[in-house]
């Protein structure tokens, strides 16, 4: 019997294990049953650990480069901030040099604007009077006319509103009057009527 056993052992396939030249864990499968070979699959090697020695170095190279990369970026962009708010001060400063400008112009455009309604105002108030002084005087020459030389009123109002050359045409009625020419007076009035319409 122990020679037929021996025979049996011997006959049956022995899987092989192969060595690991990275200390890795060896699975080994069944055979095949149509073959007499063994197959042998390693499992992933596990990370290895960081030693103390390695920890103690600080970081690696590409992280200190990450790291100056990461710090230019925010200098940049605290750089773009800051040209940003400055662009917004000078903007701010322009608005208000602008605003004053408006003021400045609308107080113009206001003094402007009464300037020229007193301007109207005492134009009409000039011809008003100067309407009422033509008035006057025709009244004076119907006076001088039936002889009545009572007429200083008239001539009064007519000096302190007309100018130029009906204010001087007046003044010789007046100097006739005082010489008792009561027609040449008469004359000197329809002169300064004249003017006085003329100019009006």
């Amino acid at each position: 019997m122990l020679p037929i056993l021996m025979m049996v052992l011997s006959a049956a396939p022995v899987p092989s294990v192969a060595a690991r030249p990275d200390a890795g864990v060896i699975v080994l499968k069944k055979p095949a049953l149509d073959s007499g070979v063994t197959v042998v699959e390693p499992t992933k090697p596990l990370p290895p650990l960081a030693t103390p020695e390695a920890a103690a170095k600080g970081p690696s190279t590409a992280e200190v480069e990450q790291l100056r990369r990461d710090m230019a970026d925010m200098k940049a962009r605290t750089a773009q901030l800051e040209r940003q708010t400055a662009q917004a001060e000078a903007m701010s400063q322009q608005l208000s040099k602008l605003s004053r400008q408006i003021s400045e112009l609308q107080g113009q455009m206001s003094e402007t604007e009464n300037r020229r309604a007193d301007s109207e105002r005492r134009a009409v108030e000039k011809k008003e009077r100067a309407e009422s002084a033509v008035v006057s005087l025709n009244g004076a020459l119907q006076q001088l006319a039936t002889g009545n030389s009572n007429v200083g009123a008239a001539l009064n109002y007519a000096e302190t509103t007309f100018t130029g050359s009906a204010l001087a045409n007046v003044q010789a009625a007046r100097q006739a009057l005082s010489n008792g020419d009561l027609g040449s007076a008469r004359v000197w009035l329809n002169l300064a009527i004249a003017e006085a319409q003329a100019n009006r």
